[in-house]
């Protein structure tokens, strides 16, 4: 089964706000819990401060692995329109960022989360 140029490009578009919407998740969450850890600071103590750290760790996990499904899956459309608009005779450059790119940056900015919430709130005593 083939795509045409259309369906590709629709396709595309609508993996494209899947993916936004996990980064808007990893977004959300990531805001909630720095700045949760900044203005409990110390008091969060260690114990509640890894719980937390565990919890986000957990949920980032999980949002890395969702959001590295989503962006080869957009990879896969990204090649299907192109494939569409060339058998059609149509200029189409339209690219999707690599899946590790995309996972390895949303790992960074997690480790930077939460390696602040163990430097703010006091995790390692």
């Amino acid at each position: 089964m083939s795509l045409g140029v259309k369906d590709a490009l629709d396709a595309f578009q609508a993996q494209n706000a899947a993916a936004d919407r996990l980064w808007a998740y990893f977004s959300a969450v990531s805001l909630a819990v720095a700045g949760y850890a900044v203005s409990q600071g110390a008091a969060l103590g260690p114990l509640k401060g890894g719980a937390i750290a565990l919890g986000y760790l957990a949920f980032c996990i999980n949002n890395n692995i969702a959001l590295g499904a989503a962006q080869a899956l957009l990879v896969s459309l990204a090649r299907a329109a192109r494939e569409a608009a060339r058998a059609e005779g149509l200029p189409l450059d339209i690219r999707a960022l690599a899946v590790g790119f995309v996972r390895g940056g949303q790992a960074v900015m997690a480790a930077a989360v939460l390696a602040g919430l163990i430097a703010v709130g006091g995790v390692l005593g």
